[in-house]
């Protein structure tokens, strides 16, 4: 996966708000395992040491697997051949079940994994992910979109976004099929910030702003857009030299990259910033 280029900021992360209390992951306390930023396993709402996953070569690719596979599962001859590729199939599945042993113990409940119609998968109401999560919450933004409850959509989306701390299979980037999710995810992140970005202008909500763009930016440095509103927001902020200083450095990151001038609008923005003539709030 190629490196996204970012002007300013290497050394950025995204904030993470804090899962609410009326989040799903208080109401059941499933097995919980996140996979946007690092591997991380939770078991009651209690982390479990990475040293109980991380040093075990084959219980990590199973469960990388699954966690790809996790809608629909992974029937049992790909995964022999998967897992063990050189081994006859009457050893193979004797280590697959005892390698199942293992994992179920560490989630702490049995029947979390199962075999039906021979496909491995975890039962969905007993353990849940972080993807699966931003996933609903996204979904629900943009069916709320659509029936015209822009408020709703707003918290959605925040929800969605507050379940992002890095990109889906960070700890394995090249792990098969990882990249279909991830691009997935990072295009509605993309899709979220733009809407935010909008409200947030309407609204005149000018440190949301800045804080949306720039995160929009951190995904994309070369959308227009989201620098438009960026730059809008600095100026608000009483940082006009600030954006027309980053103005300048994007400027030059699309003649190098895409050998092409900012758009008109850009252009139009700046010059309104530079004279003073953009309305502030």
């Amino acid at each position: 996966m190629p490196k996204v280029k970012k002007i300013e900021y290497e050394n950025q992360k995204e904030k993470i708000h804090p899962i609410k209390i009326n989040s799903p992951l208080s109401d059941k306390n499933p097995f919980f395992i996140r996979t946007l930023g690092n591997l991380e396993l939770e078991r009651g709402g209690i982390r479990i040491p990475q040293k109980e996953i991380s040093t075990k070569k084959k219980m990590l690719k199973l469960l990388k697997i699954l966690l790809i596979r996790f809608e629909k599962g992974i029937h049992r001859e790909e995964l022999l051949e998967f897992l063990w590729p050189k081994m006859s199939e009457k050893k193979a599945l004797n280590s697959l079940h005892a390698l199942c042993f293992r994992l179920r113990k560490i989630i702490g409940n049995p029947e979390a994994l199962v075999f039906s119609e021979d496909r491995l998968f975890f039962r969905q109401d007993l353990v849940q992910t972080d993807f699966q999560l931003f996933e609903k919450h996204y979904q629900v933004g943009i069916k709320s979109i659509r029936k015209g409850d822009t408020e709703l959509a707003i918290q959605e989306f925040r929800c969605a976004r507050s379940f992002y701390k890095g990109v889906f299979f960070e700890f394995d980037l090249y792990f098969p099929e990882s990249e279909i999710r991830r691009e997935y995810i990072r295009k509605s992140l993309i899709e979220i910030f733009q809407f935010l970005c909008e409200k947030d202008s309407e609204k005149n909500e000018i440190k949301k702003l800045l804080d949306d763009s720039t995160n929009w930016i951190y995904l994309d440095d070369l959308d227009e857009r989201a620098w438009r509103f960026h730059f809008e927001a600095l100026f608000q902020l009483n940082r006009k030299n600030e954006a027309l200083r980053k103005y300048q450095e994007f400027k030059k990151s699309l003649k190098k990259e895409l050998d092409i001038e900012p758009e008109s609008a850009t252009f139009s923005l700046i010059e309104k910033i530079r004279s003073g003539e953009v309305s502030r709030v």
